[in-house]
């Protein structure tokens, strides 16, 4: 069921449905998607046919949310999900999914919600893509003008994505690299495919080993792309995110 919760400055789309076990499956999208592509569909049906309970948001800017694609921020996409959370699910535990952007933020979340989280996916996880967007795609020429207050919308330029100086540089807050050994306990699964040209494969495997958990599968297909929205990729998706679901729900009966 779709619902707006409205914070001080924007209102927030969710979609919210409840199930008849424990925890909520959290789905969030990447920057300049929507809560409601192809994938997000597949894995609301695979949560629900569960009996688990589906959440999923447009963050700021995006979607059927208020504000501009230029207010996106990483902190603003932790805080609108955050809003989400503490509006619908009270303190239910959940399992959160994140595609790309969503994929940091998930991790973002898992940080900030130890004893809540019983699970994170990664879909292509854009861990910190913001430092190396700057480092190493960008023109000095293009960092120059938005360091003057040029915003860049989407073109070959800049691979069809909207940049803004202030993106990149509140991103520096959110940073997770740096922060070496991430603890997080519950059990990860990280999607890739090998031919993604968003985030490299190689910075997923990086990833895997950043993760204290010691319950970490890397699910590394060939010849995928960023997007993961073919019919073969979405049934690799939904089979791998099944399993997961599965045992967290085992895991979940074993400590009750």
């Amino acid at each position: 069921m779709p619902y707006i919760h409205t914070t001080p400055h924007h209102q927030i789309y969710y979609d919210f449905t409840p199930g008849s076990k424990a925890p909520v499956f959290l789905y969030l999208h990447g920057f300049m998607s929507q809560h409601d592509t192809p994938k997000a569909k597949a894995l609301k049906e695979v949560a629900l046919s569960q009996g688990w309970g589906y959440l999923t948001l447009d963050y700021t800017g995006h979607g059927k949310s208020s504000g501009e694609i230029t207010d996106i921020r990483i902190g603003r996409c932790l805080k609108d999900a955050q809003a989400v959370i503490e509006n619908a699910l009270s303190d239910q535990p959940f399992v959160v999914c994140g595609s790309s952007l969503g994929g940091w933020v998930s991790l973002l979340l898992a940080l900030q919600y130890p004893e809540r989280i019983k699970g994170v996916i990664g879909l292509a996880p854009g861990v910190d893509f913001t430092q190396r967007v700057w480092d190493n795609y960008l023109p000095k020429s293009v960092k120059e003008r938005l360091k003057n207050g040029e915003v860049f919308g989407p073109s070959p330029e800049t691979g069809n994505y909207c940049w803004t100086y202030g993106l990149f540089e509140e991103a520096k807050n959110h940073l997770l690299k740096p922060k070496g050994t991430l603890d997080i306990t519950c059990p990860v699964l990280l999607i890739q495919g090998d031919v993604d040209k968003s985030v490299p494969w190689q910075e997923t495997v990086d990833l895997k080993d950043q993760l204290a958990s010691p319950d970490v599968t890397l699910v590394l297909v060939k010849n995928m792309e960023h997007t993961m929205k073919t019919e073969k990729e979405i049934c690799i998706l939904c089979d791998a995110t099944l399993s997961l679901l599965r045992k967290v729900e085992k895991s979940c009966v074993l400590t009750s």
